[in-house]
């Protein structure tokens, strides 16, 4: 990256005409500031620079002022600069007498564009136009060189008198970049360990940028990988441009990272900078097996003819899980008011299982003692039952999918899939009321427990 201070100036030579001595109108142009340049300062800092056109009359006649494009400002490419890029103005009240034209900022054309018109009598004046360069208009770099034509029209009759400017103007020399990362100079390294690992950004800025128009865009050119040379999901990573220093933005909503090329940013102003965001889609990032996953980003800044690539090391850690959660019913296994002519009552656990490890496991339940009231006394054992159900696509096994007695200890109701899957699934325990119940409230304890198979 080269960084060099532009400035932008524009040289006016003025080239008269020869004028004979007995001619009606004399007319003659000089920059305000004296000299035969106009020099403006530093690129992206505003100003405007000012000529006097004077015009002589030894004749009682009324006429205009003219001013056009002679020849477009053109660099040593061959490439014509955006001519909206200068404007003009009359300055209001810097004549004598006449008419004033043109006095808010208007492009030049290659038409005649009327300046001025003097009062009926043709009398001597002067007046002074203004002229603005916008950088940020100027659609190329270089240095250019043009003509800018000024026409005095009697009318009526007489000879018109003419007078065109030579204009330089220096746009030459490169703008200056940075592309820097979350986590150093060339990286983002992300992690689901933490909230607030979970997000990281890209940031590229510019500036002395000189009526370019600036594109950026963004490039997967390695998918994050894990040890296995898994790739990471697509979708478990996504982005969203943001930028507070004006330009037009793209993928302004969250959207996935995706591995084709994308514009990200554009813009023809001075200086600009833009954010590429980064965060972790936590539902699909859990679906990832735990690693370390490295992967790369380029990103493309074109200004006109240069074209400047940047690499980032982009890094997301997928930190281990493998975590058991129950959700029993309220008051845990609790079945209340019994009598022996009682329906049998029914009471649900919900079993979920995150796992990121890749190997299969098992879920166990323990049941610490048997089913009894508060005086001890216990219900029959083939009258207290239990199976469990997977929900609706989800993988893995469950030990009895159909009511069998409730042993005790620790048994397995559940095994996962080879590889692993999260799972969820839910166990019913269901107690038949039977001659002889003795009358009462009756519980136990029930808990789970997840281990690798």
């Amino acid at each position: 990256m080269n960084k060099i201070m532009n400035r932008v100036w524009v040289c006016i030579t003025i080239l008269l005409l020869p004028v004979h001595v007995w001619a009606a109108f004399n007319l003659s142009v000089s920059p305000y500031e004296g000299g035969a340049s106009l020099r403006f300062g530093t690129v992206g800092v505003p100003g405007s620079r000012e000529v006097r056109i004077r015009i002589s009359s030894t004749e009682s006649t009324q006429y205009q002022v003219f001013q056009r494009i002679l020849e477009p400002l053109t660099n040593e490419r061959g490439e014509q600069m955006n001519m909206d890029a200068i404007t003009s103005y009359a300055v209001r009240g810097s004549n004598g007498q006449g008419t004033l034209y043109q006095q808010q900022p208007t492009t030049l054309g290659y038409a005649d564009s009327l300046l001025y018109t003097s009062s009926p009598a043709g009398p001597g004046d002067s007046f002074i136009v203004a002229y603005n360069v916008d950088t940020s208009r100027l659609g190329a770099s270089g240095n250019f060189r043009g003509k800018i034509y000024y026409t005095l029209r009697p009318l009526g009759s007489g000879t018109q008198q003419e007078v065109f400017l030579n204009v330089y103007l220096d746009a030459s020399g490169k703008f200056h970049v940075e592309c820097t990362g979350s986590s150093g100079r060339n990286s983002v390294r992300m992690s689901t360990r933490n909230t607030g690992d979970q997000e990281g950004y890209v940031r590229v800025s510019f500036n002395e940028n000189i009526g370019r128009a600036i594109r950026v865009s963004q490039e997967v050119i390695n998918v994050p990988r894990n040890e296995m040379s898994m790739e990471i999901s697509s979708g478990a990573i996504k982005f969203f441009t943001s930028s507070d220093k004006g330009g037009e933005l793209f993928y302004r909503t969250l959207s996935p990272l995706e591995r084709k090329r994308v514009l990200l940013y554009s813009s023809s102003q001075a200086q600009g900078e833009l954010y590429a965001h980064f965060v972790v889609d936590e539902e699909k990032i859990a679906e990832e097996k735990a690693g370390i996953y490295r992967g790369r980003l380029k990103y493309i800044i074109e200004a006109s003819s240069d074209v400047q690539e940047e690499l980032i090391d982009f890094e997301i850690e997928v930190t281990p899980i493998f975590q058991l959660s129950v959700d029993f019913p309220q008051g845990g296994l609790n079945f209340t008011e019994l009598l022996p002519k009682s329906p049998p009552q029914v009471r649900e656990a919900v079993v979920e299982v995150r796992s990121n490890l890749g190997k299969p496991y098992i879920v166990s339940q323990k049941m610490d003692m048997p089913l009894m009231n508060e005086k001890g006394n216990e219900i029959a054992p083939k009258n207290f039952m239990c199976k469990a159900e997977l929900f609706p696509q989800q993988p893995g096994r469950v030990k009895n999918p159909g009511f069998v007695p409730v042993p005790l200890g620790e048994n397995p109701v559940f095994f996962s899939d080879e590889r692993g899957s999260p799972a969820r699934f839910r166990v019913l325990y269901q107690l038949n009321p039977y001659q002889g119940l003795i009358s009462g409230n009756y519980f136990t304890g029930m808990s789970f427990s997840l281990q690798e198979r």
